[in-house]
């Protein structure tokens, strides 16, 4: 957690930078953040073709041109290098109570909400207002509840017969391996609807504002689902990754047809539904 605070201070502080050249160009601490930004020229030709050819029916704003964007593009690599290898290393076996999980998800949520926030210009090119718009946020419409809790019950419908069929691909033993991470997150915040509830609309509150409403715009919605499935590392390298890139490309569809708000219905329905289920199942025994 610490190293990931760490990291989102940092992408804050490239991002202001970027956005303020004219007045921190010159500066020596200013140019070891952005050393990178104007030295890799082919790698922001190849990035913004890329972004177009893999979003045919959308318009990302990626511009290789833009230092923001060349910014945005550095830290999201950066990101998914770090998540990758904290995949490779063998997890935690210290065991994390409930409210120890939900202050971590209070604190990654907050992070997630901030770099949104900062990465979109506020306090240096937008206000507020400005910045909701940007990021795709406002009051949700009785279209965007239907929608949003409608696509949530369709991904985790989806998303369940995939499971289920990745499940009898393989043996017993090895489901449970490639799941443990998982379920251990799950039964952290099992016991009550409330605890279950708390860790769907916080997920989906920061992990929508971030991927779908600041990054999707400038990347487009497969980049973006590939980053947001990599961030999920509590699945390794299994086929759960794949599920979740499919449930990311479907958030992305309602960001780009409605806004951010009814991709977060969405995730928040597509969290809690397991949650709901399992109460429902242990009251019902």
């Amino acid at each position: 957690m610490l190293s990931l605070i760490a990291g989102a201070l940092y992408a804050s502080a490239l991002l202001i930078v970027a956005r303020r050249e004219d007045r921190f160009g010159g500066a020596p601490w200013a140019a070891l953040l952005t050393c990178g930004l104007t030295a890799m020229r082919p790698v922001w030709r190849g990035t913004e073709s890329l972004v177009r050819r893999l979003s045919p029916g959308e318009t990302p704003a990626f511009d290789r041109r833009r230092s923001t964007h060349r910014a945005a593009a550095i830290l999201a690599l950066l990101f998914w290098a770090w998540l990758l290898l904290s995949a490779t290393q063998a997890p935690a076996t210290s065991v994390i109570g409930p409210a120890e999980r939900l202050l971590g998800l209070l604190a990654l949520t907050a992070v997630y909400l901030s770099v949104a926030a900062l990465g979109v210009g506020w306090r240096t090119e937008r206000d507020w207002r400005a910045v909701l718009r940007r990021l795709g946020i406002r009051a949700p419409g009785r279209f965007d509840w239907l929608a949003g809790v409608c696509g949530g019950i369709g991904l985790f419908m989806a998303a369940s017969l995939a499971t289920a069929l990745w499940e009898s691909a393989v043996s017993p033993g090895l489901f449970e391996l490639q799941t443990a991470r998982a379920r251990d997150i799950f039964e952290s915040f099992s016991g009550t609807l409330l605890a279950g509830a708390s860790l769907a609309f916080l997920s989906a509150l920061g992990e929508e504002t971030l991927f779908r409403g600041a990054l999707q715009p400038v990347f487009g919605i497969p980049l973006t689902a590939g980053l947001f499935a990599a961030t999920h590392m509590q699945y390794a390298f299994t086929p759960a990754l794949l599920i979740i890139f499919v449930a990311g490309s479907g958030f992305g569809i309602l960001r780009l047809r409605l806004g951010t708000g009814a991709a977060i219905i969405a995730h928040a329905v597509y969290n809690f539904i397991p949650f709901m289920f399992n109460i429902l199942t242990n009251q019902a025994g």
